[in-house]
């Protein structure tokens, strides 16, 4: 959804996060001019590793891709484990602290 809000709104936006996410086929930012970073989970079961780079191709030009290695779909969220999930090899705390480093250096540009 942020994907397409992004394509909808761009000047609404001055970047883009998404995590455990990507843009669906039918959204392509590729044309827009907006700083974007993706974080992927490498035991995500939910939001595929593979979906996810898929995805990249439809992003702005010099969109960012990081690994959150060990981590799950959930460990983006506070909503707990989900059915279907990855089963993690780091804890949460490791992980979130590996994505808000990801995010300061990315919003440290704005």
């Amino acid at each position: 959804m942020a994907a397409r809000f992004a394509l909808e709104e761009p000047e609404a936006l001055d970047g883009l996060v998404l995590m455990g996410a990507y843009s669906a086929e039918g959204d392509d930012l590729s044309a827009l001019e907006l700083p974007t970073l993706v974080l992927g989970a490498e035991r995500d079961a939910l939001a595929a590793l593979a979906e996810v780079e898929a995805g990249l191709r439809r992003l702005p030009p010099g969109a960012e891709f990081a690994l959150v290695p060990g981590a799950v779909h959930s460990f983006f969220g506070r909503y707990g484990p989900q059915r279907g999930d990855g089963t993690p090899t780091v804890s949460r705390a490791e992980a979130e602290a590996e994505i808000l480093a990801h995010l300061r250096t990315f919003f440290a540009a704005f």
